[in-house]
């Protein structure tokens, strides 16, 4: 009668550590530390605040913090007001947003739309978070054949 069950093998007496597991392991853990340092250090608050208005100094601090979670607990803001820098508010006062408030002009479904009702407008991002405040401003400018341009 053949044997239906495999055999065993003891593991050997020194097991080689798996580099994956330990590299994601690794950056598990210091994602869920950038996060705790989020929230009770103002510095770390910074680089995420950036990164929801595209500011970051760079594409590698970016990218660093792509796999941070975008937490719930910043206040993002967002409104059109007159490139001339009026103090008017778009009709009907501004929008919170959850996360990412830069995606009006990147990739919301509507951009295009979007981007040329408000051409000559100026979009103006706003974030706080436990007392600090970072505001940009994206100009909506027309071009000469007449599709939107952004600039800052």
């Amino acid at each position: 009668m053949p044997h239906i069950l495999p055999k065993f093998r003891p593991p050997p007496a020194r097991p080689d550590r798996d580099r994956l597991g330990v590299a994601l392991g690794l950056a598990a853990g210091l994602t869920a530390g950038w996060v705790v340092l989020t929230a009770v250090w103002p510095p770390a608050a910074g680089p995420m605040m950036r990164r929801f208005h595209l500011r970051n100094h760079s594409f590698a601090a970016f990218a660093a913090l792509a796999p941070v979670p975008a937490m719930y607990n910043f206040e993002n803001r967002v409104r059109w007001v007159p490139s001339a820098g009026a103090d008017r508010d778009e009709p009907g006062g501004g929008r919170y947003f959850n996360h990412y408030p830069a995606r009006l002009m990147t990739f919301i479904d509507d951009r295009p739309w979007t981007l040329r009702r408000w051409a000559d407008q100026a979009l103006e991002l706003d974030t706080r978070f436990r007392g600090q405040r970072l505001v940009t401003r994206y100009r909506v400018e027309r071009r000469d054949d007449g599709a939107p341009r952004v600039a800052r």
